[in-house]
């Protein structure tokens, strides 16, 4: 045989296969009978060879077709080594979010913010707004006049990442008091039962006073979902933002929005909180969600028209007024979207007070359409308005935004199925080199498996040590990948191995190998 062609085993060639310790009474007879029909892959460039081969005995794995996949090119006929994973850029995104959710402070740093290192069965606390242990209160995250913190945590409970929100102790001379623990759950369980895509899910309510509290009068913590590297819209479009974001990006964002106030409406309740710093926008840069749902329905309960601020609460009417005058908060709600798009349009926090500037500021930016629509909701009338309007004059962008998310759908898709792939052929190496490893090692293997163990470290050899005619290592990634799907299938298909020695010659079935790493693993894992 010479050097330039491959090694074909013929019906001839059954003489020189040394059965070795393959014998009948080992039962591993299957592997001495040799494939009547054995075809190279067909290429125009040289394929690897077994490491131990000579010139004379190259021989290549089977191939059952010679069709080139769609991705191949004339000149190379090999897939990247980029394609069998997930896209850079999306790798690169879900390590980012996941070295932001395991954020830590170090104890210096705790004991200098005066963070506790646990509060309740949340733990791994974490800052995740700037006014956490601000002094001035000016310069404090306030809701209803309260003064709040954010902080990262994980619950012990289940291991999940979470949003602790912490209402501040009350001074004794503040005007401002909190309602009852029990008319505070009432409401919380109400807003824990909305679920939707376009919202950041209320989990609970609890009270501590392991913040430094006195323990007559605990703080309360409202516990959100948590989406790392998440931010408010009015964070990522300042004032001073360079531009404003295009115009399919608002209507992605108007769709998204109206989709969860359908929700909230539906559900007879009010969101209230419609404003860029309680919109959050995803790492992604087009999902949003509304983010303190439920907040202002405890903090500040809806009280009735024209009543002054320091009248108490009578809380057993609360749930009269506030489904009184709900159709007034939801169209309130449809307002709040409208001032919400114009600040953004318009790259400014001013659009309630000055709407007509606003508006002529935008109409020569965006469509007349989104104009049209933007004076719509922020227009005040007589008549109150409905979010089904909205949808019905939006409609027609729900098709783009559908669009988008099948687009994306199938993207990550694709993605997820490269990692599937990559996640399952890893714990058959895994399997694969227990096996091979500790039969090696271990004294007590008998005699009568070693034929299994012999086919598989030939097996290794062919899977890794593949080189050129010119015996330079080959890395060929699309070999091991083909190479392991059929070993994970267990086909029926036959590969040639050649011994260390090029002295024996044994054929097996990717079934036969795939039974052998089953009955050596078995024996050693699973006594």
């Amino acid at each position: 045989m010479t050097s330039s062609a491959p090694f074909r085993p013929s019906l001839d060639s059954t003489q020189k296969v040394q059965k070795s310790n393959m014998s009948s009474g080992s039962g591993q007879g299957a592997y001495s009978r040799l494939a009547t029909s054995f075809s190279p892959i067909a290429s125009s460039s040289p394929m690897p060879s077994s490491p131990y081969a000579s010139v004379d005995h190259q021989h290549h794995h089977h191939a059952t077709t010679t069709v080139a996949p769609p991705y191949a090119s004339s000149s190379t006929p090999y897939r990247s080594v980029a394609s069998f994973s997930m896209n850079e850029g999306l790798r690169q995104m879900l390590v980012n979010r996941t070295m932001l959710a395991h954020r830590l402070m170090t104890p210096s740093e705790l004991s200098e913010m005066q963070v506790p290192t646990n509060v309740q069965h949340f733990h791994s606390l974490y800052p995740l707004d700037a006014s956490v242990n601000i002094q001035n209160s000016d310069n404090q995250s306030k809701i209803c006049n309260f003064m709040t913190e954010v902080y990262k945590a994980v619950n012990s409970m289940n291991g999940s990442p979470c949003v602790l929100r912490r209402i501040k102790a009350i001074s004794s001379n503040s005007k401002t008091s909190l309602p009852s623990w029990e008319f505070a759950n009432r409401y919380v369980d109400i807003w824990k039962q909305l679920k939707h895509p376009n919202i950041v899910g209320l989990q609970s309510l609890f009270s501590t006073s392991e913040f430094g509290a006195s323990a007559s009068s605990p703080e309360w913590v409202f516990v959100y979902d948590y989406f790392v590297g998440s931010e408010s819209l009015e964070a990522h479009y300042s004032v001073n933002a360079i531009r404003a974001p295009p115009e399919p990006i608002m209507w992605s964002y108007i769709c998204q929005i109206v989709s969860a106030l359908k929700v909230i409406h539906a559900s007879s309740l009010a969101y209230r909180a419609l404003h860029s710093s309680k919109v959050l926008l995803l790492s992604s840069n087009r999902r949003i969600k509304l983010n303190c749902v439920g907040l202002l329905d405890v903090l500040c309960p809806v009280r009735e028209r024209d009543a002054p601020e320091d009248q108490p609460l009578d809380e057993e009417q609360v749930d009269n007024i506030y489904y009184d005058q709900l159709a007034e908060l939801q169209d309130q709600d449809i307002m709040d979207l409208g001032y919400l798009l114009l600040n953004l349009a318009s790259k400014s926090n001013d659009a309630k007070l000055h709407v007509d500037k606003r508006l002529s500021e935008i109409e020569n930016v965006y469509s007349e359409e989104f104009v049209d629509l933007v004076k719509y909701l922020v227009s005040e009338g007589e008549e109150l308005k409905s979010i089904d309007d909205i949808i019905n004059m939006i409609g027609s962008h729900y098709h783009d935004e559908t669009v988008y998310l099948y687009e994306q759908n199938d993207y990550l898709e694709d993605e997820l199925v490269k990692e599937l792939d990559n996640g399952r052929l890893l714990r058959l190496l895994v399997k694969l080199n227990f096996a091979i490893q500790y039969a090696e090692e271990q004294q007590k293997y008998t005699n009568s498996d070693s034929g299994d163990l012999h086919v598989l470290l030939l097996f290794s050899d062919y899977l890794f040590k593949q080189v050129n005619s010119d015996g330079s290592p080959v890395i060929d990634y699309g070999h091991i990948t083909e190479t392991l799907n059929k070993l994970d299938a267990g086909t029926s298909e036959k590969l040639l191995l050649m011994s260390k020695d090029e002295q024996s010659l044994i054929v097996a079935s990717f079934k036969e190998l795939k039974r052998s790493v089953n009955q050596i693993f078995k024996f050693f894992f699973e006594l």
